[in-house]
């Protein structure tokens, strides 16, 4: 009879061994679960976050550009005059006139690519919203916070003891 208790006792023991085995192992694939779920949502916020700072940088290069060329139709007479004639030209050809130079694209495209030489010539950093951009990415590029009940089942029942004697 003692025999048989010794091995019923074992078989608990190995029992209880075993659903703590599973516990942790479902603990640990709860852990990654959280942890992939907290790194998509890091990734998401980046994403929104570069979205931003296009959009800014890519405004501001819109309205410098916008600006430029109807500053040089304002104080341009040259310029106004060519877009004038070019104008009075394809309306006076009717439908079948052909567009000809398109004075008032040629401003925008010169005033495109004096932008985007004098914005690649801007030192590293100078950009307000690159420079935000890199702050906001510094802090959400930390690790996630990984909870410690993953895994080890064990370590919590030790600390719950130790604590009560």
């Amino acid at each position: 009879r003692d025999r048989y208790q010794r091995r019923v006792h074992g078989d608990l023991y190995n029992v209880k061994h075993d659903l703590k085995v599973v516990e942790a192992e479902v603990l640990t694939a709860q852990q990654q679960h959280s942890y992939r779920d907290a790194i998509v949502a890091k990734l998401e916020s980046l994403q929104v976050l570069e979205d931003a700072a296009v959009r800014e940088i890519r405004g501001k290069m819109i309205s410098k550009v916008q600006s430029d060329v109807l500053n040089t139709f304002k104080n341009d007479k040259k310029a106004k005059e060519n877009a004038l004639n070019q104008a009075i030209a394809v309306l006076a050809g009717g439908v079948n006139a052909k567009l000809g130079k398109d004075v008032v694209g040629e401003v925008f495209s010169q005033s495109l690519v004096a932008y985007k030489e004098e914005y690649s010539k801007l030192p590293e950093g100078a950009d307000p919203a690159l420079k935000k951009l890199a702050a906001e990415i510094a802090v959400i590029a930390k690790a996630p916070v990984v909870d410690v009940k993953g895994g080890n089942v064990y370590e919590p029942l030790a600390a719950a003891k130790s604590s009560h004697h």
